[in-house]
């Protein structure tokens, strides 16, 4: 969450330079009621932990919509927040018989089709 010093419009991504021409530097924010800089992955301020929610409005980078929290998706169709999903992957281990390729139940399992 980025706030433009300048003109006082929030983006939701990091934006390069403002609509307002501000050149934005990656960074944080500063809480309107305190000055504590605020990380823009917080959602409180640390140091009197006011929501940022209540401080700032989210609006759409695409139509410039309000942004209510929770929100995922805009009216517009942009979405706001991509979910990551966690992918887990069994890995299974086969043994195989070097001298017929035979698959083996255990590592030192005699094959049965070759003996060895």
């Amino acid at each position: 969450m980025y706030l433009c010093p300048e003109c006082g419009k929030f983006h939701l991504i990091t934006p390069s330079i403002c609509e307002c021409g501000y050149v934005f530097k990656k960074g944080f924010v500063k809480c309107k009621e305190c000055g504590t800089p605020i990380d823009p992955k917080l959602e409180f301020c640390p140091n009197c932990k006011k929501s940022v929610w209540e401080m700032f409005t989210f609006v759409c980078p695409k139509c410039n919509a309000k942004i209510e929290k929770g929100q995922r998706v805009c009216k517009c169709g942009f979405v706001l927040i991509r979910e990551v999903r966690r992918v887990e992957y069994r890995t299974e281990t086969k043994y195989i018989c070097p001298r017929c390729g035979y698959e083996l139940p255990t590592l030192n399992t005699p094959c049965p089709i070759c003996e060895r």
